[in-house]
C-alpha cells in the first residue's frame, strides 16, 4: 500500500513539472469508472502528430502552426519536448467554428 502511495506522489510530481516546463497540464484520469465529468487525459491512440494532421485538413504545417500561435486553434497535447499531438475530430471542429467566424 505505502509503495502505490509513492508511485502515485511521484507521477503526480513529474506532471506538475512537465505542466511548469510545456505550459499544458495533463487532466487527472478517474480512478473509479462511476466518475461522470471527470476530465481524463485523451486517448493517445487518437492523436497524431501536426504532419499528419495539416494532411488530413489539406493544409501546411506552417499554417497549423500558425494558427496555433495566434490561439485559433489547440493541440489536444504536448509531448514533454514541446510536439504538438491532434485529435482529428476536436481539430475538424475548431477549424470548421473559425471558418464559419470569418465567412
Amino acid at each position: 500500500m505505502r509503495s502505490m502511495q509513492g508511485a502515485h506522489e511521484a507521477t503526480a510530481a513529474i506532471q506538475s513539472m512537465q505542466a511548469m516546463r510545456t505550459g499544458v497540464s495533463v487532466p487527472t484520469v478517474p480512478t473509479c469508472a462511476n466518475m461522470p465529468n471527470v476530465p481524463t487525459a485523451p486517448d493517445p491512440s487518437r492523436l497524431v502528430s501536426t504532419t499528419q494532421a495539416a494532411k488530413a485538413l489539406g493544409i501546411s504545417q506552417s499554417t497549423l502552426s500558425r494558427w496555433t500561435k495566434a490561439g485559433h486553434v489547440k493541440p489536444a497535447q504536448r509531448t514533454i519536448g514541446g510536439h504538438m499531438r491532434w485529435d482529428l475530430d476536436a481539430l475538424r471542429e475548431e477549424v470548421r467554428k473559425l471558418t464559419e467566424d470569418q465567412g
